[in-house]
């Protein structure tokens, strides 16, 4: 190999590399002590600090049920590998993709604790029909876990429960995506 193939070779080499490890390995380098110790205990430290498992939790403890945001989030990334090649894939180009539960997953994890007691339905549309529907759920009470959004952002998305005020979340930046009514059976 001649010396202009073996450089072009070791900079498409390079090339790969970097992106490949992109800010996940400076992270890692970085990381604190509790991020250390959950991903020693098997854990996503990144997902486990998410909005996700955050909402999950709080609306799990409105009927009842306790869990740590850790586990949910264990559970979360443990049932679903399109979901975690997704955020693997978009990770590479921003660390922070690690923290995403996607719409499928967060039904999936509402299905399977709520299932024999609330009927779970997704709801999307106009953001004026969404806006009617969380204010409809709010005045008679009921649940509904709920997918925002920044105005004119394609990457600031936050999951909230009905219950935290979702629609005044980025003041009058806020935009809804979808919403999981939880009606009882």
């Amino acid at each position: 190999m001649d010396m202009f193939n073996f450089k072009r070779s070791l900079g498409y080499s390079l090339l790969v590399f970097s992106s490949l490890s992109s800010c996940n390995v400076i992270e890692r380098i970085s990381e604190n002590q509790e991020s250390i110790n959950l991903r020693k205990e098997g854990y996503n430290p990144y997902h486990v600090k998410g909005c996700g498992p955050k909402t999950l939790k709080k609306v799990l403890e409105k009927f009842g049920i306790k869990k740590e945001e850790k586990e949910l989030s264990k559970e979360i990334l443990d049932s679903n590998i399109s979901g975690n090649i997704l955020r693997d894939s978009l990770s590479i180009i921003n660390n922070n993709a690690m923290i995403i539960t996607w719409p499928w997953e967060m039904e999936e994890s509402l299905k399977k604790y709520l299932k024999n007691y609330y009927e779970i339905f997704k709801q999307e549309g106009s953001q004026e029909k969404l806006l009617d529907n969380l204010e409809k759920i709010i005045k008679d009470q009921d649940n509904a876990v709920v997918l925002i959004k920044v105005k004119g952002s394609i990457g600031s998305y936050h999951w909230i429960p009905s219950f935290d005020n979702p629609k005044d979340f980025y003041d009058k930046n806020t935009r809804i995506c979808l919403l999981y009514l939880l009606k009882k059976k």
